[in-house]
């Protein structure tokens, strides 16, 4: 085991990282433990992401999307929900704050969200 000392935070950002994702966790359990489709791979080179799915819950999928750059990447992203069972319209959310919009599925059941994270940072996508 590694200890770090008798208190559970360093300070008072590590606590609201800390509370801030496990208050995340705990809202989206039953869509982060389902299946897990890997949308890019984890290259270092630009973003990566991967999207749990399943079909099953009325949150049908979320799409979480990591930049690993020093500067902050931009851009349409492509997502295949082909496996979230959705086949005609999707309400699509970022993150909690986020603004709903509802989108027609292409014909091969993608959607492109446009997406801009700060540089080493996260930012996520639900589906319904």
């Amino acid at each position: 085991p590694c200890w770090r000392g008798p208190a559970l935070y360093d300070d008072d950002s590590s606590k609201a990282a800390i509370s801030k994702w496990v208050k995340f966790y705990k809202q989206h359990r039953d869509i982060l433990t389902s299946d897990i489709i890997h949308l890019r791979r984890a290259d270092h080179q630009g973003i990566d992401a991967i999207l749990h799915v399943n079909p099953a819950l009325p949150t049908k999928g979320l799409a979480m999307i990591f930049n690993p750059m020093a500067e902050a990447a931009t851009g349409n992203f492509s997502i295949n929900l082909y496996y979230t069972g959705l086949d005609s319209t999707v309400r699509v959310t970022e993150q909690e704050d986020g603004v709903q919009t509802t989108l027609e599925l292409r014909r091969d059941y993608t959607v492109s969200v446009p997406y801009s994270i700060p540089a080493r940072n996260v930012t996520w996508f639900t589906f319904e």
